[in-house]
């Protein structure tokens, strides 16, 4: 059967849309305040200057045959988005509109790489907007408990603005006070580049998954039970081993890191519990089961022949 499609009419050529209807459709909506049945849209006003924008569009020679192949050629292989392009356009998230509030306002665009989820060793930015994104889920979660994030509708405005005021103070005490995050931000243009693509290249504070357990260590320390005040926490973080020598990284084997210094990689898949153990290292006070079931966890990492010999990494710098 043939599906109806919306359709547009241009000097007397009736122009059917093959694909992308949905954004027509939005777009119909936006200029004229109505909907698909000519009612007026509650709380939409008409953007008649939308009409002026300019769209690109591919027009082809209507031919059912080859219309249909088209449309299923560019849905099966249509390409997904990114995480971080999927943070840029949702407004419906809250934690996705404060990331992108984060990475122009505080850290900077420059500085934030928005189109990938990961930065190369020629990368100039000093972290990634999917890592920002994890940053503040983080903050919003544990600050303000009580259940999971609704993602697809944004909160009243009261309590955006909780969540905005405690994401935005928070990075700003981390931007400030850790020190590796103030050196890599300090000079946002080109003159800064090298020095943060040599932060990447020989401390751990430059892989934005470390940023991530960071935060998460923060958020940890400053609340119950240890209650740390932010420039404590701040102070306690920089007194861990980040530098990415040869006895560091062994400490995080098989949690944080695989391989050496030279070809070695980061290990992802170990956030919560990298977190729990930067935390546990900067103060965090724990009960003697929590710590047991950190070592627990630690342990589960290796061979069971190499798990009596270990305990948790200890990873305070002597100053």
């Amino acid at each position: 059967p043939t599906i109806p499609r919306p359709s547009i009419l241009v000097n007397n050529f009736r122009l059917r849309t093959l694909d992308g209807q949905h954004r027509l459709k939005a777009i119909q909506f936006a200029v004229t305040g109505r909907d698909e049945r000519g009612q007026d849209i509650p709380l939409i006003k008409p953007c008649t200057q939308l009409a002026n924008e300019d769209v690109a569009v591919i027009l082809v020679p209507y031919e059912a045959r080859k219309a249909r192949k088209i449309f299923t050629r560019v849905n099966k292989y249509a390409k997904r988005t990114t995480t971080g392009q999927n943070i840029v356009t949702d407004d419906d998230d809250i934690v996705a509109v404060l990331a992108r509030e984060v990475a122009n306002d505080l850290i900077g665009s420059r500085l934030s790489k928005f189109a990938n989820n990961t930065l190369g060793p020629k990368d100039h930015e000093f972290t990634t907007l999917a890592i920002i994104y994890n940053c503040n889920e983080i903050i919003v979660t544990e600050t303000f408990p009580g259940g999971k994030i609704d993602k697809t509708q944004l909160p009243d405005s009261d309590k955006q603005l909780l969540y905005r005021n405690k994401v935005r103070s928070i990075w700003e005490v981390l931007l400030s006070n850790i020190e590796v995050f103030a050196d890599a931000v300090s000079n946002p243009d080109e003159r800064g580049d090298d020095n943060r693509r040599s932060i990447r290249k020989t401390n751990l504070l430059g892989k934005p998954v470390v940023q991530e357990c960071l935060v998460g260590a923060y958020v940890r320390l400053t609340g119950h039970p240890t209650n740390m005040s932010g420039e404590s926490a701040c102070d306690a973080l920089n007194g861990i081993m980040w530098a990415m020598s040869e006895d560091v990284l062994k400490r995080w084997e098989n949690v944080l890191w695989t391989g050496g210094v030279t070809g070695g990689k980061i290990i992802t898949k170990n956030r919560s519990l990298v977190t729990r153990i930067i935390a546990y290292n900067a103060g965090e006070r724990m009960t003697g089961d929590q710590k047991g079931e950190l070592l627990r966890d630690y342990l589960e990492r290796f061979p069971e022949t190499d798990r009596s010999e270990k305990g948790l990494p200890e990873l305070k710098a002597s100053r």
